[in-house]
């Protein structure tokens, strides 16, 4: 908004302009403030099916989901639920009857494998699912696609 200058080179609004300019700062600031409260909102990591080749990357887009939304996940069970609900195929066929054996027993009746997965949380849902499905030298595999990319 522009107003005529004085002689101190300061613009000179009126009242009445003034007031309309401090409506259209204060709603600025309200859109502004309500556009910087909104956070990206993150896609549920794709489902996995047992690939060795697949696993490093599903793992860290659950990782990121988990840390994004972790409000809702408050107990280490429902970090394993929530990956478990990403399986399919064969990861799918591995993990189920964990899964059931949780969901049907109670805590004391459990499969100590099943128990101790889901007591762990994810980091305990990782290992068990790299060890089922991943590359059990990963680092030395890691350093021959290096020593390829030269």
């Amino acid at each position: 908004m522009s107003g005529s200058r004085s002689a101190n080179n300061a613009p000179s609004f009126t009242m009445e302009q003034a007031g309309a300019e401090i409506q259209r700062l204060s709603a600025l600031v309200q859109a502004l403030q309500a556009g910087g409260t909104q956070s990206a909102k993150y896609e549920v990591p794709p489902m996995y099916g047992g690939s060795k080749e697949g696993l490093r990357g599903f793992l860290t887009q659950c990782r990121g989901y988990l840390v994004k939304y972790k409000p809702n996940f408050p107990y280490l069970d429902d970090q394993v639920l929530f990956a478990a609900t990403r399986l399919e195929g064969e990861a799918l066929a591995w993990f189920e009857p964990m899964w059931r054996n949780y969901l049907e027993h109670p805590k004391n009746d459990r499969d100590p494998k099943a128990q101790a997965i889901f007591a762990g949380g994810f980091v305990m849902f990782e290992k068990a699912i790299k060890a089922a499905f991943g590359d059990p030298d990963e680092e030395r595999t890691a350093e021959r696609q290096l020593m390829a990319l030269r």
